[in-house]
């Protein structure tokens, strides 16, 4: 849901287990978090820190031996 949309379209999101909100960089994520905590009082969101670019820097990481 582009961040834009997502307090207008909050209904669709589970309120029932755990959620992981991402974008490319984290910023807009932990934006959308905050807003739908605020507004419609959400307490099971999570933003991915670092956005899906730290993930793929994570995932991607030489295995050590």
């Amino acid at each position: 849901m582009p961040l834009g949309t997502i307090l207008s379209r909050a209904d669709e999101i589970s309120r029932e287990k755990k959620v992981v909100i991402h974008c490319k960089m984290g910023g807009r994520s932990s934006k959308a978090v905050r807003d739908l905590e605020d507004k419609y009082g959400f307490q099971n969101l999570y933003s991915l820190i670092g956005g899906i670019v730290a993930y793929m820097d994570e995932v991607n990481q030489p295995i050590r031996s």
